[in-house]
Order: C-alpha cells, then sequence, then structure tokens
C-alpha cells in the first residue's frame, strides 16, 4: 500500500487528505517461511511447552523454558494438568428399624450371658510378647488365642483373616459369644463361608484397656498372624465389639499398616475407655485404612463418634470413614440390626481396594 487515509479536523470541517508513505519495506530483506520450517518450529513450540524434567506431572523443578523470547518468565510457564480428585467424606448414614419390626428384648439380655457356638474353634498359642522388664530372664507367656478356619481350608492357600476382639476380657467364651450373636447366624454364614473368611479369636483383654494400653498387643498379634499364616494382601482385618472395637480404632490410630479395614460395632459406652493423646496427628496412621463403624442409637454419650469421624474428615484421610447409626437399637441388638448382605460387600469392596501406605525407609529400600 503506497499511500493511507488520513483524517484532520479544521475548524469542525473534517478534510481527508492522501499522503504517500515515507517508510516503505524492503523486498530484499524478505523471507518466507517455508512450509517444513513453519512445522519444525511448532513441533519446537509443543515439546518444549509440554516437555518436562522434574520426578513428576506437575513439579516446579528443572522446568524447561520455552524457545520463545516473549514467555521466558518464570510465572509463563505451561504446565500439564494433573487432574486431583477431591475429597469427599462420606455421610454418616441414619437408619430406623422397619415399622413393624422389634428385636426382643431377650437378645438384650444375652450380653448377662454369653452364647455357646456350635463352630469348631481351634486352640493355638502366639509367641510374640515381649519380655518383662521386671523379670527379663523369664520367658514371657504366649498368648492364647482360637481361630475358625473355613469349609476346605488349604494352608497354600491365600485366605482374608480377620482378628477379632471381643467386648469382654478375650477368653473362649467371650469369642464364642461373638460368634453365635453374629458369624454364625444363618444369615451371615452364606457371605462367610463364600468368601472364606478365616477367623482368630485372641485372649487380649479389651475391657481393661483403660488401665493396661493394649495397642502394641494387638499389632504384635496382627503381624505374627501375617508371618505365620498365608494372609491375603499381607494385612489383616480388624472386627471389634464394644470395648474391643474401641481397642481396634486405638490399634489402627497409634500404630501403621496394621490392618486393611477396622470394623468397629460400638456398645454400651458412647465414649473411649483411655483419653487420646495427639489424637490430630495420629490420625495421618489411618491412611489407607478402611473404616467402618456402627453406632447403636441409644448410647449415653455420642459426641465422641461423631468428633473422630470429623477428626478424620477434617484430617482428609482417605479412605473416608463410614459411620452408620441405627435408631431405636441397644447395646447387644446391634448385632442383629446389621444389614448381612451390607456387610459382607463392604467387606469384598475393603478387600479389592486395599492400599498400604508406604514409609520413606520403604522407598528408599526400593530404590
Amino acid at each position: 500500500v503506497d499511500r493511507v487515509l488520513t483524517m484532520s479536523a479544521n475548524a469542525g470541517d473534517k478534510k481527508y487528505n492522501l499522503t504517500p508513505v515515507h517508510k516503505r519495506f524492503d523486498k530484499d530483506a524478505m523471507r518466507f517461511v517455508g512450509e517444513h520450517e513453519n512445522t519444525v518450529l511448532e513441533v519446537q513450540r509443543l515439546s518444549a511447552r509440554y516437555k518436562q524434567q522434574g520426578p513428576y506431572i506437575t513439579s516446579a523443578a528443572k522446568d524447561v523454558q520455552v524457545l520463545d523470547v516473549d514467555r521466558r518468565s518464570r510465572r509463563e510457564i505451561d504446565r500439564v494438568p494433573q487432574m486431583e480428585a477431591p475429597y469427599v467424606p462420606n455421610e454418616t448414614s441414619f437408619r430406623r428399624l422397619p415399622k413393624n419390626f422389634r428385636i426382643p428384648v431377650e437378645q438384650e439380655l444375652q450380653v448377662l450371658y454369653p452364647q455357646p457356638t456350635k463352630m469348631e474353634m481351634v486352640y493355638d498359642e502366639a509367641n510374640c510378647v515381649d519380655h518383662d522388664g521386671a523379670n527379663i530372664d523369664d520367658e514371657p507367656p504366649p498368648i492364647r488365642f482360637w481361630k475358625v478356619f473355613p469349609p476346605n481350608y488349604d494352608p497354600n492357600k491365600a485366605y482374608p483373616h480377620m482378628v477379632i476382639l471381643s467386648d469382654g476380657v478375650g477368653t473362649k467364651e467371650d469369642f464364642a459369644d461373638v460368634l453365635a450373636n453374629f458369624f454364625e447366624r444363618p444369615a451371615l454364614t452364606p457371605g462367610r463361608e463364600e468368601q472364606q473368611w478365616v477367623l482368630f479369636g485372641p485372649e487380649i483383654a479389651s475391657k481393661r484397656s483403660w488401665k493396661m494400653p493394649n495397642e502394641a498387643v494387638v499389632a504384635h498379634f496382627c503381624d505374627w498372624v501375617v508371618d505365620n499364616f498365608n494372609v491375603e494382601h499381607g494385612r489383616c482385618h480388624l472386627f471389634g465389639k464394644g470395648y474391643g472395637a474401641y481397642a481396634a480404632l486405638q490399634t489402627c490410630l497409634e500404630q501403621k499398616n496394621v490392618a486393611i479395614s477396622c470394623t468397629a460395632i460400638l456398645g454400651r459406652s458412647g465414649t473411649p475407655f483411655r483419653v487420646m493423646s495427639n489424637a490430630q496427628e495420629k490420625v495421618k496412621n489411618l491412611q489407607g485404612v478402611h473404616t467402618l463403624m456402627y453406632v447403636p442409637g441409644r448410647l449415653k454419650s455420642q459426641d465422641w463418634v461423631y468428633k473422630f469421624k470429623f477428626m478424620m474428615d477434617y484430617g482428609e484421610v482417605k479412605p473416608a470413614m463410614r459411620c452408620i447409626h441405627f435408631a431405636e437399637v441397644s447395646d447387644h441388638q446391634i448385632y442383629y440390626a446389621i444389614n448381612p448382605y451390607e456387610f459382607w460387600n463392604h467387606m469384598r469392596f475393603f478387600r479389592q481396594h486395599n492400599n498400604r501406605m508406604l514409609t520413606e525407609e520403604e522407598l528408599n529400600g526400593a530404590a
């Protein structure tokens, strides 16, 4: 274009003038970019835009700067976006029994009279107790426990193992009471035999845990089971009733990588037997542990249950805690209020989606 249209205003009268352009382009200095060169430049831009040398996709270290001079500043570096799954806590499932369904009062009185079981319990001993500090030379007594095997048990095959902590002092009668009221019932037997669960009942006094902390004892027993039996995924599942439920929760809170899942069926007391120390930091140990809590509606105090759940949700512990609250259900009646199909579906889900929290030492050892 040799001329430019310019506009000037003179005393309100618009007048248009065509003036020549003083600065012309030098045609000898111009060079057209070929198709091959244009493709090479575009590929270089794309490779520089999406290439990173850091250890992660969103790494901020050792980023390769783009070739464009105008976009060399740090804030202009484009990174490949990594989708982060938002933390979604599970809502508490508040449930009421069916309209005309009533649990007999006799089942509530069964807590005073332990029920016998027809399941075959095999006696065994676990040498996993530390020496006594007062008598270091004496050999420590082993932990007595009883185990129940599924039909057609094969020691060379991996089975899911469940460690059951009763509401009492962990005797044979306490373990038999849990089996009679829950695992032996016709509604739960098919699911247990289909998934082929191995049940362990150690003689650990959960009822006296307020005076003698036994979280480390439970963790030692779980590790002993993993070392001496063919345990699926290399970790056990914890199941507790009443005081045993608080002992199972305390064990997963104090120790890392003890169990895949922790099922807590609360009992008469709605508060723990011992105040937790520095629980906000210890709740990180529950990362990777599926926590399922059944809460009866008629508790003396229920605030601790939801404080514990809020503490896990606030710390964004994954997997999120599952809490099922039954209304008009007393202590021992909660055994019969649990949906057996839902319970075994939870157990199958916990087995399929198990993730183990790796420590820094394990990562360095693997490297």
